[in-house]
């Protein structure tokens, strides 16, 4: 017996004999820890129900080492009473990206100043890993957990598969639009990878390994994770030169570039997010909130406010299932 929380949650039974898997008991809910009674004929476990919205703050009050305590997150109006997350504003900063649960699967939304519209779902069975903006606002690039690239057309409103000859992980879109920059274990270990967008062919651009990229504004200059080793690293295109600048930070650090500035976690669930300046190697705490919490974030293309998301709620029930056989 096992659980499968990709989209709600669903209670799987495995036949060890034949290897047929059954899904017996379907949930709009996380389902945790299921257990077999000694009589094999009652299952037990936790249904959980997660409350994670949608916030602003301003970023434009920082002072040395603190946040001026004038500064007040409001909750974006677009929020609903499931589970929001990964915010990314378009690079005009008109409209931004979010994965939602709203309809009962968790799916993209794009919301601007006049509407909000989820976009196509995905092939069945394909889940959203991370997603990035086109330079022009009107395309972003998606990788699936099964490590597929995928591209939204926001005004065909139509999702085409870009790259399955390899996987692919982290895809961003350099500023001139014409070419991705994402990673993949396709040599052996996690490299980035560049994909040109005209000829559709791909390059490894990393040899000592890379995992999650940012990309300075002048497309020379690269911010990475590496899969094998902490640390948030300054690559450059032109010379293959590298060196780390922040120490001790995992591959999974939620990180974001916004002009000569790095916005980083130092730790998961403290709530806490540090700015770095690559001109002077000052670090200031930008953002706190009052209580340790899993968030997810991204900054303004101005660097003025913050959008984040962060885990309000967590309610959960015990619930038995019985069958006779």
């Amino acid at each position: 017996m096992f659980s499968d929380n990709r989209n709600g949650g669903k209670l799987n039974r495995l036949d060890i004999s034949t290897g047929q898997i059954t899904t017996f008991y379907q949930s709009p809910k996380a389902i945790q820890y299921p257990m077999f009674s000694a009589d094999g004929k009652r299952v037990v476990f936790s249904e959980e129900s997660i409350v994670a919205n949608l916030w602003e703050t301003k970023l434009t009050a920082l002072h040395e080492n603190s946040v001026e305590s004038t500064v007040t997150p409001k909750k974006l109006a677009l929020s609903s009473s499931g589970v929001e997350r990964q915010p990314a504003y378009s690079p005009d900063g008109r409209k931004l990206a979010f994965l939602s649960d709203r309809n009962g699967e968790m799916q993209l939304w794009i919301a601007d100043d006049e509407q909000l519209i989820p976009a196509p779902m995905l092939p069945k069975g394909a889940i959203i890993d991370s997603f990035s903006w086109s330079p022009d606002n009107q395309q972003l690039v998606i990788a699936t957990k099964d490590k597929a690239l995928l591209r939204y057309q926001l005004t065909t409103q139509t999702i085409d598969e870009l790259l399955h000859e390899q996987s692919a992980a982290f895809p961003i879109y350099a500023h001139d639009g014409l070419k991705l920059y994402f990673s993949s274990d396709k040599s052996g270990q996690w490299e980035i990878w560049s994909f040109n967008l005209q000829n559709g062919k791909t390059q490894q651009v990393t040899t000592s390994g890379g995992y999650q990229v940012k990309l300075a504004a002048d497309d020379t200059t690269m911010y990475i994770t590496k899969y094998d080793q902490t640390g948030i690293w300054q690559y450059d295109l032109k010379t293959g030169v590298e060196n780390e600048i922040i120490a001790d930070l995992a591959r999974t650090t939620q990180y974001t570039l916004c002009d000569n500035a790095l916005y980083y976690e130092k730790q998961v669930m403290t709530g806490d997010v540090w700015q770095y300046s690559v001109t002077d190697n000052h670090t200031q705490l930008a953002f706190t909130l009052p209580r340790k919490t899993q968030i997810s974030f991204d900054v303004t293309p101005n660097c003025q406010k913050m959008a984040f998301a962060y885990q309000e709620d967590l309610q959960a029930d015990i619930v038995e299932l019985s069958w006779n056989e």
